[in-house]
């Protein structure tokens, strides 16, 4: 017997197959063929994956992790009751390519419980992934979210409460994220992503400041709450902090801190895909 991993990457059992005779060279057309044979069967195999993102979907609504993940989303009003945050748009960077990846479906699945509890509209719900086929962007325009048509390399600006999904993405992208919004205005902006303590742990000397410097400066200003990862894949929201910028805090801040906001360069070896 012999392990393998279906289609959507979990382990099965087959019997061990006799060794293959070695195919002959195929010519360039037939390889032409080929590739466009097997883009077209992805092409078919959508509907497929649209299922599997609406199982995983009912899989996370009535999973406890989601339970306590929504929990983190809800703060207290003057009078001491409990008050539910109100977005404007979600914005998710970094998804990973829906048609190949089970981990992107998962995390693409979140993005649209969260959407429809929070009732963010269609066009105010933006994702891209600099990776993305045609495949994957027409799974996500089916379930009513707006693509994102350029690489903005993280730096947008918020348009009221907004939520940025940027599960395993690299530093980088959240770097400019806070850059984009330097000042005042991050009180608008939730990240739920990489822990930024966790990056402040394993720094070594002032690392995280050249390698990071906004996620560095704006550290002791930041509410960060961890996500419990008890969902029954670990690998899927691990390491996630849902991160805040509260205005109370921001306001402790030195008038210097903000005006020091020179645009992110970043080296070759950086984790992100830049524009071209």
């Amino acid at each position: 017997m012999a392990g393998k991993t279906d289609s959507d990457g979990f382990q099965v059992v087959t019997r061990k197959q006799r060794k293959k005779p070695r195919p002959q060279h195929k010519s360039r057309t037939d390889k032409i063929s080929t590739q466009k044979r097997n883009s077209e069967e992805a092409s078919c195999d959508a509907s497929n994956i649209i299922s599997r993102i609406c199982e995983y979907r009912d899989e996370i609504r009535a999973s406890s992790f989601y339970s306590s993940l929504k929990e983190l989303f809800i703060g207290y009003d003057q009078g001491g009751d409990k008050e539910e945050a109100e977005l404007n748009e979600i914005v998710c960077y970094g998804v990973g390519c829906i048609s190949k990846c089970p981990i992107a479906r998962y995390q693409f699945a979140l993005l649209l419980l969260l959407k429809d509890d929070f009732q963010v509209s269609s066009d105010h719900c933006w994702v891209y992934e600099p990776l993305f086929s045609k495949d994957d962007a027409n799974i996500v325009q089916n379930f009513d979210c707006s693509m994102i048509m350029v690489n903005e390399e993280g730096k947008r600006k918020a348009i009221g409460k907004s939520l940025f999904i940027m599960l395993h993405c690299g530093k980088p992208l959240y770097n400019n994220v806070l850059w984009a919004n330097w000042g005042q205005d991050l009180k608008d902006v939730l990240i739920l992503g990489n822990s930024f303590s966790s990056y402040d742990d394993r720094a070594v000397g002032k690392q995280l400041s050249k390698q990071a410097t906004y996620i560095a400066k704006v550290l002791p200003y930041i509410k960060e709450i961890p996500v419990k990862n008890n969902f029954r894949h670990n690998d899927i929201f691990n390491n996630t902090s849902l991160h805040s910028f509260p205005h109370d805090k921001l306001m402790k801040a030195p008038e210097g801190l903000w005006a020091d906001c020179v645009e992110p360069q970043y080296d070759d070896e950086a984790e992100i895909i830049r524009s071209r």
